[in-house]
């Protein structure tokens, strides 16, 4: 069995806001819950999101969209390792919140 380490990180202090230890092999469900945690966290009306082409969800984004949260994903995609060779993996959020 492998873990999935989801983490939001301020932009602005590089502290990590909130995380998430998950035993699903993918990121793209992880998306809209880790930035409305993140959110009620930081205690913001609006929050800006970056994550990578691996939380891609259309589903996951308009979630967002009604919660108050902005997100831009990156058009690059995810480097690939097989699901054996690794024990966890780590997916990073940087997060800035609008004041």
């Amino acid at each position: 069995m492998g873990y999935n380490v989801q983490a939001a990180v301020d932009t602005e202090h590089h502290l990590i806001v909130t995380h998430e230890v998950t035993n699903v092999g993918h990121d793209r469900s992880q998306l809209s819950p880790m930035a409305k945690q993140t959110k009620a966290t930081l205690e913001v009306d609006e929050l800006d999101v970056v994550a990578d082409r691996g939380y891609f969800s259309s589903e996951e984004i308009l979630a967002c969209d009604q919660a108050g949260i902005t997100v831009t994903l990156s058009e690059t995609a995810s480097i690939s390792m097989p699901r054996s060779s690794i024990a966890a993996t780590a997916s990073v959020l940087p997060i800035s919140a609008a004041t």
